[in-house]
């Protein structure tokens, strides 16, 4: 698959997709993402850029004319082209990686949740239930056994051929490398699925950063988000 084969497949993840001119538009899909104006990537085949179908055709030629690049690069010029329209106050910058198989190793000591375990997900990240896709976790028990999660990862979305990635790890319990074998465990859950396993982070999370860094990896994409 090439570069723009994994933006597209990102994309539909997020229930994305394109018109018969190539311009973003909604698709059906089980977690629909917010869909912004203008999407710029910087991959390993060089930029590439995408705007919303309702965009005004002034501001879409202002943009093609900008270029990928520009727009990747330069967020004050794709901000004044599109404040004639509605002013852009949010940008986001993002990487994704997509990970590949994990030795066994690195994930051991992770259970998947079942139901029997929902008591302790409501005690740890409340709202979330189990049943949906597989939660990875690691869980302990302190003297006085009482069980706990410390660690978990689960499919913030899916769909029928890729999924992405949330982790979470108690506070107390994070720099012990929780996190990377939770996340490598889901990981792996993905893979066997036939589905390819998305990892992506706001550029400023350095915590996302640098857990990514210790999975077996695959560097996809930079992508700036004009809503």
């Amino acid at each position: 698959m090439t570069p723009d084969d994994y933006v597209a497949m990102q994309l539909r993840l997020e229930c994305i997709g394109f018109d018969e001119d190539g311009r973003l538009i909604r698709i059906a899909g089980p977690d629909p993402d917010d869909l912004g104006r203008v999407y710029a990537y910087r991959h390993g085949d060089g930029f590439c850029l995408y705007v919303r179908a309702d965009m005004p055709a002034a501001l879409y030629r202002a943009l093609q004319d900008l270029g990928a690049q520009a727009a990747f690069e330069d967020a004050a010029a794709v901000q004044a082209i599109l404040a004639p329209d509605v002013p852009c106050d949010d940008v986001s910058q993002w990487r994704t990686y997509r990970l590949t198989s994990p030795d066994p190793g690195l994930r051991s000591g992770v259970i998947t949740l079942t139901e029997a375990h929902q008591p302790l997900m409501d005690a740890y990240h409340p709202g979330t239930t189990l049943g949906k896709w597989p939660i990875y976790a690691v869980v302990t028990q302190d003297p006085g056994d009482v069980s706990a999660i410390r660690a978990a990862c689960v499919s913030v979305r899916e769909n029928d051929e890729t999924a992405e990635s949330y982790v979470y790890t108690d506070p107390a319990w994070r720099g012990r490398g929780l996190g990377r074998q939770v996340t490598a465990a889901w990981g792996a859950g993905v893979l066997a699925r036939g589905k390819v396993p998305f990892y992506s982070y706001l550029m400023t999370n350095e915590a996302s950063a640098r857990l990514v860094q210790g999975l077996p990896s695959v560097y996809c994409f930079d992508s700036v988000v004009y809503n």
